[in-house]
């Protein structure tokens, strides 16, 4: 049945359904005059129309099952839409009629409530021939095969205003399009308010509007960008293994154009960001998918014996994901993606770009060169969530931190993740100074930004609001294991805003509790670590007769987390030991060993080792606001106001006054009384 047939007779159906309640209102006098049928005609008429209905409903649905390819054989008496894998569980089950169908099979409240709904009324006029021909005509519309009739207006008219703006490379409407009007779309399309799909139309049905052709294969693939990242972003327990690599398929297009002239076809910067970003992310969600694949098949070799039958369908399913990574061994791999991200840089010119403009030069960016500057911060970013923070602080000193004009700033996206993910880098590296000073830097621009409406609902978006928690939790951490009070100075209200997320940690004090309340910070607030293996060494796996483990997939998150939680117990001890250290300017090992009841004084030195690295940080060396920062090799610097060295047997403690600036305090003291007496007067009037 085509889709004008389904519409016309989904049309004349409640068309019907109208004239029928129509007549009924008009008849209801001379009704009312009859004679009234008994209450047993009535229900014995409602239940051949209910039993009429669920026959028609249940063939429908029969044929519909086979059409999928549902093997009744294999099931067990009661349905369950849930074991029919991804494809019938995210296009049938996600919708309302897959709903009303669950709840259906369930019992009968759904039934009672699905009666008195419009589509009751409808379906009530409705043969079952009619019927079964609807539902398998909702059925192909459900799993994306309708065509541009079938499509809502909304959708429709963004698609043709998609083509006549990348058509005629008006970039100030692709960007209020992208930034406004695809996120909005997105979230209305996931919640089934724009149809009974919960995905963007296929690419088949998407080409009514957007053309065919040499000429409209620049669009379709743009088209295809977004479509995919839909999917990872609102319904990722619906992607299937050819969605994953037609994804690969479309990045590896996309920067085929870019390399051969991107600026033939001008795109805002947020889309171009947003497209390495996403491409990085869906890289590092290959890379988990692969692995809990590969413990899944692993699992049916080992434990066939304990396994559910649920349990044993998705493992199936998982088997022949398994056969599309091995025939795709290209896609997502490690060296390839940072194969393609250099290539971008070298075609952008991005290291000659940055020299030239820590130099003096104002000129001109070409979209070919920021796609270069971004593709070098995603290498950071990789670097970083495989666990290489050296290698990721090296890519970042060829980028221009610290500069007053950087590039970042012409993306708020970028601006944002390049300071987290530098940010973390550096609190990894156990320099929290560096780090504290990176995240405060980032949050105090966002506070200033307040002031410029427009600029800061660009800092305001989901994403970007995300990464300013976390890198507040993360400040606040900073704060708790290295104060610094002498050289880094964060704004008052950043600094509080930290302190209020991280309440709980400092109540523990370094006590009972503290170490589990930070590892849950750290947990929540740091990025997604990836586990990078190579091909041969998960076929092993999957082949392997012993037992993996199921925290395979985040096998680098386990690593990374406990380095991090073996530093931060080496230094329960520093604020126990500064605070007699506060006391001395000289001071002998043994007597602190006496005073603090340590008994051996070589663990004493260990412990004060920990206070040294505290005291005295490896810092970034800050520039002239135009040649930029120096992140390496950095310089040694006393960041607390005690620091200590060992001479022998002796310890020598070196203080630090700290400087109060009179200037801030009286401008905040000033501020407060001013509020005090505007609230007073308030009170008076």
């Amino acid at each position: 049945m085509s889709q004008e047939e389904m519409a016309a007779m989904y049309l004349a159906a409640k068309q019907g359904s109208h004239q029928q309640q129509a007549r009924t209102n008009l008849e209801q006098p001379k009704a009312a005059a009859a004679a009234a049928p008994s209450m047993a005609d009535q229900q014995a008429q409602w239940q051949a129309q209910q039993q009429a209905f669920w026959q028609a409903q249940q063939q429908a649905m029969a044929q519909y099952q086979a059409q999928q390819g549902w093997d009744p054989s294999s099931q067990s008496q009661s349905w369950d839409p849930s074991s029919m894998g991804q494809g019938m569980q995210g296009r049938y089950t996600g919708g309302q009629y897959g709903q009303w169908y669950q709840g259906q099979q369930q019992g009968g409240g759904s039934q009672q409530n699905y009666y008195g709904s419009e589509y009751a009324q409808m379906y009530a006029n409705m043969t079952p021939e009619a019927w079964q021909q609807y539902m398998s005509a909702v059925g192909a519309q459900a799993a994306g095969a309708g065509g541009g009739d079938d499509m809502h207006a909304t959708i429709r008219q963004f698609l043709e205003d998609l083509k006549t703006a990348v058509t005629e490379g008006n970039v100030a409407t692709l960007d209020e399009m992208y930034s406004r009007d695809y996120a909005k779309l997105s979230d209305q399309i996931a919640k089934l308010k724009l149809g009974m799909s919960n995905k963007w139309p296929d690419v088949k049905a998407a080409e009514v509007f957007l053309g065919t052709g040499e000429e409209s294969a620049n669009l379709l693939l743009l088209y295809k960008e977004l479509y995919y990242r839909h999917l990872y972003s609102k319904v990722p327990n619906q992607l299937t293994a050819s969605e994953r690599v037609s994804g690969w398929e479309v990045y590896t297009q996309l920067f085929a154009l870019i390399s051969g002239g991107a600026e033939k076809q001008p795109l805002p910067l947020c889309w171009l960001w947003d497209m390495l970003d996403e491409f990085l992310y869906q890289y590092q969600q290959y890379q988990l998918w692969k692995a809990k694949t590969v413990t899944s098949v692993n699992i049916k070799k080992t434990a066939a014996d304990t396994i559910t039958k649920q349990q044993k369908q998705q493992m199936q399913h998982a088997e022949k994901d398994w056969e599309v990574i091995q025939a795709n061994p290209q896609v997502f791999d490690k060296t390839t993606v940072e194969q393609m991200l250099a290539q971008l840089v070298a075609i952008g010119a991005t290291p000659s770009v940055i020299e030239r403009r820590k130099g003096g030069s104002s000129e001109e960016v070409s979209q070919v060169g920021y796609m270069g500057y971004f593709a070098q911060v995603q290498l950071m970013r990789n670097s970083i969530v495989l666990g290489d923070f050296d290698a990721a602080l090296a890519t970042a000193q060829t980028l221009d931190f610290g500069c007053r004009d950087a590039l970042y700033y012409k993306s708020p996206s970028c601006h944002c993740s390049f300071f987290y993910h530098l940010g973390c880098c550096m609190l990894m590296k156990g320099r929290y100074s560096d780090a504290t000073s990176i995240f405060g830097e980032l949050l105090n621009f966002e506070k200033k930004v307040e002031r410029f409406p427009p600029l800061h609902a660009l800092y305001s978006t989901s994403e970007n609001k995300r990464l300013q928690e976390k890198m507040s939790t993360l400040l606040g951490v900073c704060h708790v294991l290295a104060p610094d009070y002498y050289y880094t100075r964060v704004d008052e209200h950043v600094m509080h805003g930290a302190v209020e997320r991280t309440a709980k940690l400092r109540e523990t004090n370094f006590g009972s509790g503290f170490l589990a309340e930070v590892m849950s910070l750290f947990h929540k607030s740091a990025p997604s670590f990836i586990s990078q293996v190579s091909l041969e060494q998960l076929a092993a796996f999957a082949d392997s007769e012993t037992k993996l483990d199921p925290a395979f997939a985040v096998e680098n998150t386990k690593i990374q987390a406990a380095k991090f939680q073996a530093d931060v117990e080496a230094q329960k001890v520093v604020p126990f030991l500064q605070s007699y250290l506060k006391m001395f300017t000289n001071l002998h090992v043994a007597k602190l060993a006496e005073m603090t009841k340590n008994g051996s004084e070589a663990e004493l030195l260990a412990q004060l080792d920990q206070v040294q690295k505290r005291s005295y940080q490896t810092v970034l060396e800050r520039g002239d606001g135009v040649s930029g920062a120096k992140l390496l090799p950095g310089r040694s610097q006393l960041c607390t106001d005690i620091g200590c060295s060992i001479e022998g047997t002796n310890i020598v403690v070196t203080s630090k006054k700290q400087d109060v600036n009179v200037e801030d305090y009286f401008v905040k003291s000033i501020k407060e009384l001013q509020t005090i007496q505007k609230k007073l007067a308030e009170q008076f009037e």
